[in-house]
């Protein structure tokens, strides 16, 4: 381009704004490893200084026994019939031998399904058997809504016992309580029990390398106490 032309789009008439300053990340990572990270609101404040406390007005404790988010009272028999929730999903499954000393052996399972509060979702469920019997069996499952509108997953943290194997040392029967490090959604911040009972088809066509595989199919029923206040999609009638 030629110069005289070139320097017409220089910033020559009018203001210029002018832009904050930016740290590098290198001065970032820096102030992250030298700060102690706060997972709790208490532990946030005891960094704060004390005219910042003194804005809290002492609420930091009662934040522990908040009763919205830790309901204490019996449930009502509408709330019951809403917290109520079952999910049914189907789709391949691996098992094979487990990958420490002390897991004996595992199972992964890969389902597509629906349930009482989402229309279409995918299951990914792992579960492990321990070498000791008397340790229970144990997993996660993370349930994805497939409207990615809704932003929502549901993480269940699993436990169950080695009394509840099938004839292949599968498990069939776990309890479930919510991760909340994996939910988000409706399902963030929220509560819940119940049970995953997993029956398995074995396959006649094998995978390389994998002892067991077929098809499961995956029923996960219980109560699900979700807030109300995470789902974006209640919002769509008031959206101009």
């Amino acid at each position: 381009m030629d110069m005289r032309r070139s320097r017409a789009y220089r910033p020559g008439h009018g203001p210029v704004e002018v832009m904050e300053p930016r740290l590098a990340l290198s001065g970032i990572i820096a102030s992250l490893a030298t700060t102690p990270r706060a997972n709790h609101p208490a532990r946030a404040a005891a960094g704060t200084s004390v005219h910042a406390l003194a804005g809290v007005g002492g609420q930091n404790a009662a934040f522990l026994t908040n009763q919205f988010l830790q309901p204490t009272g019996t449930p009502t028999p509408k709330e019951l019939r809403r917290e109520y929730f079952r999910f049914t999903f189907v789709g391949p499954y691996s098992g094979g031998p487990g990958q420490f000393s002390d897991v004996k052996s595992s199972v992964y399972i890969r389902g597509e399904g629906r349930s009482t509060i989402i229309l279409h979702g995918d299951l990914q469920l792992k579960a492990i058997v321990p070498t000791d019997p008397t340790r229970p069996t144990s997993g996660q499952l993370t349930i994805f809504d497939r409207n990615i509108n809704a932003n929502t997953v549901v993480g269940l943290d699993l436990l169950g016992s080695t009394a509840d194997l099938d004839r292949r040392g599968r498990p069939t029967h776990l309890k479930f309580q919510t991760d909340p490090n994996v939910s988000s959604g409706i399902a963030v911040e929220s509560l819940s029990s119940g049970t995953v009972d997993i029956r398995y088809r074995p396959g006649r066509g094998g995978i390389h390398g994998v002892a067991d595989t077929g098809t499961a199919s995956v029923v996960i029923q219980g109560t699900f106490y979700t807030l109300g206040t995470s789902n974006l999609l209640r919002n769509v009638a008031i959206n101009p």
